[in-house]
């Protein structure tokens, strides 16, 4: 998984941000659970209060937004 930080595009924040993949046990264990999907080619969007979950490819994989707590 790639560590550093992409610049994608965020469909909450309406721009290109940073994001990162995600890396933690915590992180990936919260998305497995709440969604029932395999974790890893996500991506968290870095700017504060947003934290959305997207995918390389996908910038709205989720039905409604999806943050990461």
């Amino acid at each position: 998984m790639a560590k550093d930080p992409r610049e994608l595009y965020c469909a909450t924040c309406r721009s290109r941000e940073q994001h990162v993949a995600l890396d933690s046990r915590e992180q990936r264990r919260w998305l497995r659970e709440v969604t029932g999907r395999v974790p890893d080619g996500f991506w968290m969007c870095t700017r504060p209060k947003c934290r959305n979950v997207r995918t390389y490819w996908e910038d709205e994989p989720f039905d409604q937004p999806l943050r990461m707590p």
